[in-house]
């Protein structure tokens, strides 16, 4: 769905590149072989999801001493996601919230899907 609307705003907005921010490995890497080097992001610890499965499921298995490194990580992507022209994400989670609130009604174009 977001190399679709990706896909349905690029004449609209204006950008040359794509900023990604994902924990899923699956998602990085189609986003990646769809749009090549016009893609950057973080070095971020990602993770497959099996079916059935949620993201947060991982989370909670994660070893003693890694929450600091992991929010760390997810700091720093929300916040370049923030510095952002424009945003596109896929559903109103607390990444979301947070980087609408660092970019304080500078983006100039927002979209997020509500699932």
């Amino acid at each position: 769905m977001i190399i679709e609307k990706i896909g349905e705003i690029e004449s609209l907005w204006e950008f040359d590149s794509i900023f990604l921010s994902t924990e899923d490995e699956e998602i990085c890497t189609k986003i990646k072989a769809y749009y090549g080097d016009r893609v950057s992001y973080t070095d971020q610890e990602r993770y497959t999801i099996e079916p059935g499965k949620l993201l947060v499921d991982l989370h909670e298995e994660k070893k003693e001493g890694e929450g600091f490194r992991l929010g760390a990580e997810y700091l720093c992507t929300v916040h370049l996601l923030s510095q952002c022209c424009s945003l596109i994400a896929s559903g109103n989670c607390g990444a979301v919230k947070e980087a609408l609130r660092q970019n304080d009604g500078k983006y100039q174009h927002v979209y997020v899907f509500h699932l």
